[in-house]
């Protein structure tokens, strides 16, 4: 379980991305993958590239959610039902 999370601490817009992606119950998750592409020149953030995997409780379903659909839950899909918690 080293480098993974408890859903309580998961923020609403990756419940609900974890819910649109077919994930009911979110028992812990990991961060897979997080770059950030950086603009030197103009000292600004370009993009920001992150991957969570959301596990069900017993850990047997697993799916990956983006910052792009973390985003799309947060301006798009405001009212969408959330992943419940364990």
């Amino acid at each position: 379980m080293k480098g993974q999370f408890r859903a309580t601490n998961m923020s609403r817009a990756a419940r609900q991305a974890a819910r649109f992606n077919g994930l009911a119950t979110v028992g812990r998750y990991e961060i897979v993958n997080h770059a950030s592409i950086r603009d030197y020149q103009t000292d600004a953030d370009l993009l920001d590239i992150v991957v969570i995997r959301a596990y069900s409780p017993a850990g047997i379903k697993a799916v990956d959610i983006t910052a792009g659909d973390i985003y799309m839950m947060e301006v798009e899909y405001q009212d969408a039902a959330m992943a419940r918690i364990s």
